[in-house]
C-alpha cells in the first residue's frame, strides 16, 4: 500500500478528504497547496503520517497555479488563486460602501437599502451594517476557505482566526469575534450586474463547538458568481494590518478599494465620500481623508498622491496582473488608434 492509501485507513473519510484531498504525495513526504494547511496538518497529524510512511516525513508548500476561478471536471469550484501573503475579495464588494469604517457603536440595522458604489455591480442590503473589522474577519474566512471547493465545511478554531487577525485570546474577543459570524451571516446582499443577480449571504451557514470552540462555516457555491461580475482582487494583507491608529478605518476601505484598481483616476472628495460611506464633505471629513492617504503612502501602497480642490489623484504600485491589464488596454487602444487611421 502506498503512505496516502494507509494513511486514508488511519484516518476517519472527512478528516481525509478536508486535509488531503488536494495534497501531493511523494517517497519522501507530502505537499500542500497553502502554509496554513501544512502547518495545521503537522500539529494535528503527525503521528499518523509516520505509520503510513514508516517514517518522519517532509511536509511542505507546493507552488499553486494562478487562477481566479478553478473549476474541475466534476464542476466543482474552487477559489484559490491568492498567495499566503494575499487576500482575495470580488470586486463588487469592495467598490461599494458594504465595508464603511464606522464610529464605535454607529452601526444601522438597514432595510432594502442600495449602497452607493462605483462599478457596473448594484448592491441592495438588508441586516446590521458591515464595517472594516468585519471585513477582516471575512477575508480570513475566505482564506481558510481557499484550499476547498466552495460548498465544502471550511472548520477552523476561534483562536487560529483570532491569531490571524493578530488578536488575543480573551474571553471578551471569542464573544466579540462570534458577534461578527452572527453579523456576516445575517445580512442580505442582493447583487446584480444587470445580467446575473445573487442574493443571499457571505456566509451560508456556520456551527460552533462550545467545547472546543470550532467553528465549520459554509459558504454557497453560488457565491463564486461574484467573481465573475466585476472580477476580483488581491490585498495585500501585510499592508493592511500596518494601517494603524487615527483615520485607519478609512485607510483600510480606500486601501481595499484602490486595491481593485490598477491606475486610478482623479476620485472627487463626494465620490470617496459615498465609497466610505460618510454621510458629509466638509473640511473636517476631507483631512480625514487626506490623512489616510498619507498613511497608504507611508506604508508604500501608493507611490504618491495629490489633494487637489476637486478631489484626490493617486499613483500606485501595481501587482503583475494590473500591469498585464494596462498592457492589454493599452494595446487595444493602440489597434483601434491604428485601424481607425487606415480607413
Amino acid at each position: 500500500m502506498t503512505p496516502a492509501e494507509k494513511l486514508q485507513n488511519l484516518l476517519d473519510a472527512p478528516a481525509f478528504k478536508r486535509w488531503f484531498s488536494t495534497a501531493n504525495f511523494s517517497e519522501n513526504g507530502v505537499s500542500f497547496p497553502t502554509q496554513f494547511m501544512a502547518n495545521w496538518v503537522h500539529s494535528y497529524f503527525s503521528s499518523q503520517l509516520f505509520v503510513a510512511f514508516g517514517f518522519e516525513p517532509e511536509i511542505s508548500v507546493y507552488k499553486r497555479p494562478a487562477a481566479p476561478v478553478i473549476k474541475n471536471k466534476d464542476n466543482v469550484i474552487q477559489l484559490d488563486f491568492w498567495e499566503d501573503n494575499k487576500r482575495g475579495c470580488a470586486n463588487s464588494l469592495l467598490r461599494a460602501a458594504l465595508f464603511p469604517p464606522l464610529p464605535r457603536g454607529k452601526r444601522q440595522f438597514l432595510k432594502n437599502v442600495k449602497l452607493e458604489s462605483v462599478g457596473a455591480a448594484d448592491i441592495i442590503f438588508t441586516g446590521e451594517q458591515f464595517d472594516q473589522t468585519d471585513l477582516d474577519v471575512y477575508l480570513e474566512i475566505l482564506n481558510f476557505a481557499r484550499p476547498f471547493p466552495l460548498g465544502t465545511p471550511v472548520s477552523f478554531s476561534a483562536r487560529a482566526m483570532l491569531k490571524a487577525l493578530g488578536k488575543g485570546n480573551g474571553g471578551g474577543l471569542h464573544k466579540w469575534l462570534h458577534s461578527v459570524m452572527i453579523r456576516l451571516r445575517g445580512g442580505t446582499l442582493d447583487i446584480t450586474d444587470k445580467k446575473n443577480r445573487y442574493f443571499g449571504g457571505l456566509v451560508k451557514e456556520g456551527v460552533l463547538e462550545e467545547a472546543t470552540e470550532f467553528y465549520t462555516i459554509i459558504i454557497d457555491t453560488n457565491f463564486a458568481k461574484l467573481f465573475g461580475f466585476g472580477m476580483w482582487s488581491k490585498i495585500d494583507i501585510e499592508e493592511r494590518r500596518a494601517l494603524k491608529g487615527a483615520s485607519s478605518g478609512i485607510a483600510k476601505a480606500l486601501h481595499a478599494y484602490y486595491s481593485t484598481h490598477a491606475a486610478p483616476s482623479l476620485h472627487s472628495y463626494e465620490t470617496l465620500s459615498k465609497i466610505l460611506g460618510l454621510s458629509s464633505v466638509d473640511r473636517q471629513t476631507k483631512a480625514r481623508m487626506i490623512e489616510a492617504h498619507k498613511k497608504l503612502e507611508k506604508i508604500g501602497f501608493l507611490h504618491n498622491f495629490e489633494a487637489k480642490e476637486n478631489g484626490i489623484r493617486v499613483s500606485k504600485k501595481e501587482s503583475r496582473a494590473q500591469r498585464k491589464h494596462l498592457v492589454d488596454k493599452w494595446v487595444e487602444a493602440d489597434k483601434k488608434r491604428r485601424k481607425k487611421a487606415a480607413t
